[in-house]
């Protein structure tokens, strides 16, 4: 299976009382199987961060099952203890046999570029499994040099991709000078830079709106390929574009978690320390929803 085109960062739905909503998950991951290309669970989008490891199998236990193979499945495993994240890949790798991980850098500690790479190193030499990197600096506190990036995947064979939350169209450039787009797969990580980075020579998007937009993210994806969106689909992709901002404004993933509960998917809830979006944001998301025509 291929990893290209509209993937999706998975929201991980919860009950009121903070439990995971396994119905809601359900329900999530059919709606995203007919509407996407690929899935990503267990990414910050899902909330990773708060879910123990029972958890995490549990999610991945409804994903696998409703997906039941139509899709490809990239699962996030990502962490700043090397070699927890190397037993938990190990494990994952075993129990699911996912097409690929995405696996984001060592956050918290700071680790300089050396430690980045003996840190991916030391997990691409434990399994077979393909591995996406992942570049956040946002959320990481370390950007992943694009010299780093190509150095792995000259490398290791299974270091096959990155996904690239950089928020820099000139690293972006980099990259694409450094690494060759035919076999390294770049995604892009960010909603609004995703049909710039596919002129760049992307080849993929994991996409946060996608969660409830799936199937105008691909339209969009598809027609960026042979025109220019804003001149050509001027008010879709300004739809478009506004809905991302929106999303995003109080914090993710509370905004798409609205936007899934106006369109009767699942719950808002949020698991602490995020919280809810305000009322007035709500009203936003909601008008937002009803302008994407294309």
């Amino acid at each position: 299976m291929k990893i290209e085109g509209v993937g999706v960062a998975m929201a991980t739905p919860f009950t009121r009382s903070g439990e995971l909503d396994i119905s809601g998950l359900r329900k999530l991951t059919e709606k995203l199987c007919n509407e996407t290309d690929f899935l990503v669970p267990l990414g910050t989008t899902g909330e990773t961060p708060t879910l123990g490891a029972d958890e995490c199998d549990k999610v991945l236990d409804v994903v696998f099952d409703v997906n039941s193979g139509k899709l490809p499945v990239v699962v996030g495993c990502g962490g700043n203890n090397t070699a927890v994240v190397a037993q938990r890949m190990v494990y994952l790798e075993k129990k699911y046999r996912p097409q690929a991980f995405l696996s984001v850098s060592p956050y918290y500690n700071k680790p300089n570029q050396s430690g980045i790479e003996l840190h991916y190193r030391t997990l691409a030499l434990q399994v077979q499994t393909p591995i996406l990197l992942y570049d956040v600096p946002g959320r990481t506190g370390r950007g992943l040099a694009p010299k780093t990036v190509a150095q792995l995947a000259e490398s290791l064979p299974n270091i096959v991709g990155l996904k690239d939350a950089s928020g820099s169209l000139e690293q972006a450039n980099e990259l694409c000078l450094l690494t060759d787009t035919s076999k390294f797969l770049l995604v892009s990580g960010d909603d609004k830079f995703a049909f710039a980075h596919q002129k760049l020579g992307y080849r993929a998007v994991i996409s946060v709106a996608a969660n409830v937009v799936g199937r105008y993210m691909k339209k969009l994806w598809n027609l960026s390929k042979s025109s220019n969106l804003f001149q050509d689909q001027q008010h879709g992709y300004r739809a478009f574009v506004e809905f991302c901002d929106l999303i995003f404004e109080q914090g993710s993933p509370a905004g798409i978690k609205y936007a899934l509960k106006t369109t009767g998917v699942c719950e808002p809830f949020v698991r602490p320390p995020l919280t809810q979006i305000s009322d007035d944001l709500g009203r936003k998301i909601e008008a937002s929803l009803k302008k994407m025509v294309i």
